[in-house]
């Protein structure tokens, strides 16, 4: 992965944080936790699969 690229996704990552912690009214860091279950396909997952689309 080059610079740009890297930095890009470490941005896109921050933005989902924000987003998941606004949306549950939670702390910032908290909000990792529950990218990491969705992404191993834990209970939250419907709702990160969602979260990506409203992206597109």
């Amino acid at each position: 992965m080059d610079d740009v690229s890297r930095q890009n996704a470490i941005k896109a990552l921050k933005q989902t944080k924000m987003e998941i912690a606004g949306e549950y009214g939670m702390n910032y860091e908290d909000a990792f936790e529950i990218i990491e279950n969705a992404s191993n396909k834990g209970v939250l997952e419907g709702y990160f699969k969602k979260l990506e689309k409203k992206k597109i």
